[in-house]
């Protein structure tokens, strides 16, 4: 049985660097919450990283922490994160 399923994207484009010092570009959708994007076209990338990965540590350090943006170029918004904050 094939299912559908639709994911509405689009907004700011958001790059995140995890603990490791790996920048990801991710759309953070309201509801469902971040998808990974390609670094060239920005399209959602077919693999997303699994619950292990160091890309959920770091969004999960910015939600809790309110998160904050700069802006960065070409509309991209780059997440704050205070790694010396443990809460």
């Amino acid at each position: 049985m094939i299912k559908l399923i639709c994911v509405l994207t689009g907004g700011p484009v958001h790059v995140i660097t995890d603990a490791r010092g790996k920048q990801w570009l991710f759309e953070m959708h309201r509801y469902c919450g971040p998808m990974v994007l390609t670094g060239k076209t920005h399209e959602p990338k077919v693999n997303q990283p699994d619950e292990r990965s160091p890309f959920w540590d770091a969004i999960d350090l910015w939600t809790k922490q309110g998160s904050k943006t700069t802006d960065g170029i070409k509309g991209k918004k780059f997440c704050v994160i205070d790694r010396k904050k443990t809460k």
